[in-house]
């Protein structure tokens, strides 16, 4: 604020994942989870909108999960944690659209990111093409599209949510998923 004077467009773009059955998850994981990718982005809904709201307008942009809509095993803290981002979401609408300021989700399908790239990096980091293109292929055979997503198809959804091009757009969760859910 003190650089710019306003905050035109914020993204809440953290994440962890833990992968663990509900009934093996610690309180750590669990809190750990929900520090990150629940409140993480609460508080900074809440900080952005005091500012957005001051100035009368702005855009918030959060990022969820196809995994909030769809249950995968392993993935219960996750998978709750990016379904109340939604339902955060939404509310966060309804309490700052009076405001000028917006506030929406993406949902992003399975994408290539460093944070799934655990599913073929052993832990000296070394990728093991082999596990690669297992779990590649079988996350790109549950989309329509037949493919899994690239970083910029999820950022060109965030873009949009960004920018003036999406003004009358508010309380929404665009899902740049393949296909993998519709809603």
């Amino acid at each position: 604020m003190s650089a710019h004077g306003a905050i035109d467009v914020w993204v809440n773009l953290a994440g962890i994942l833990r992968s663990s059955p509900i009934v093996e998850t610690s309180d750590t994981e669990l809190d750990d989870v929900i520090s990150v990718n629940l409140k993480g982005v609460f508080f900074g809904i809440a900080a952005a909108g005091r500012a957005m709201a001051h100035q009368g307008h702005g855009s918030i942009v959060n990022v969820a999960s196809a995994g909030g809509e769809m249950p995968i095993p392993g993935l219960g803290t996750y998978g709750m944690t990016k379904a109340a981002v939604m339902h955060l979401t939404r509310i966060a609408a309804v309490e700052l659209g009076p405001s000028g300021v917006r506030v929406n989700a993406v949902a992003p399908g399975f994408t290539e990111t460093p944070m799934v790239s655990v599913h073929w990096t052993d832990p000296s980091g070394q990728v093991d093409e082999t596990a690669r293109q297992r779990t590649v292929e079988s996350r790109a055979a549950q989309s329509p599209l037949g493919r899994i997503g690239a970083p910029r198809d999820i950022s060109e959804a965030m873009l949009y949510l960004a920018t003036d091009a999406s003004r009358f757009v508010t309380g929404q969760v665009v899902r740049p998923n393949g296909g993998i859910v519709m809603r």
